[in-house]
């Protein structure tokens, strides 16, 4: 990674869409969980 320059593993997701290399599978409870912190946000 460090070869590849990113400053973060965020810039990493974009470089890795550019190449159309597959993206990172998520499993279903970090995904439910990323869902109900967005919904917390929501007033």
């Amino acid at each position: 990674m460090e070869s590849l320059g990113p400053e973060s593993e965020e810039d990493l997701f974009p470089m890795m869409v550019q190449a159309r290399l597959p993206l990172p599978k998520l499993s279903n409870s970090i995904t439910r969980g990323m869902v109900d912190e967005s919904n917390s946000l929501i007033p």
